[in-house]
């Protein structure tokens, strides 16, 4: 009986994510989503809150840029580090420079947080994490201050949609 339960939440988590929209997923689920990816390859250092924040950044503009609308509502700031989204960056703080821990993150946001139904979405966060996630936390930072989304935010500020939209536009046009 107990199996069947399990069975039925988990249909339930499915369905409820393959009958959203890209706009009703969190930045959270995004993060959640690179946090799984990254157990699933078994990488040994795990991924970092300040790696999490940089894939966001270009899963936010590369999404704008293939889609035209935006993979997640939440903003993102121009920091010292680089691009950031508040709002994730606070609820994983206290993780420091350890790695996120998947469980943690189940245990504030249920058992189906990172799970994102198949399709463009998610095969383009798929590519995002396989292209991108093999660098350093450091050298992610490095490629978005080199970048105008970053550079001509002032500090604090939002990085506008536009402006990745705009970026990433002419980045995959190349």
């Amino acid at each position: 009986m107990c199996q069947v339960r399990n069975i039925v939440k988990n249909i339930k988590i499915w369905y409820k994510r393959i009958t959203m929209n890209t706009t009703n997923i969190s930045a959270m689920d995004v993060a959640a989503f690179f946090v799984r990816m990254d157990d699933l390859k078994d990488i040994e250092d795990g991924i970092t809150n300040l790696k999490i924040q940089k894939l966001l950044y270009y899963a936010q503009g590369y999404h704008l840029a293939y889609f035209k609308k935006p993979l997640f509502n939440d903003t993102i700031e121009a920091w010292r580090y680089g691009p950031v989204v508040p709002e994730v960056y606070h609820k994983l703080s206290r993780f420091n420079r350890n790695p996120v821990d998947i469980e943690y993150l189940k245990s504030q946001n249920g058992d189906d947080v990172g799970i994102l139904p198949d399709g463009k979405t998610r095969r383009l966060l798929t590519s995002v994490f396989e292209q991108l996630g093999q660098y350093s936390a450091w050298k992610l930072m490095e490629m978005t201050h080199k970048e105008s989304p970053w550079e001509t935010t002032e500090q604090s500020a939002e990085i506008t949609k536009d402006k990745l939209e705009s970026f990433f536009s002419e980045r995959i046009a190349q």
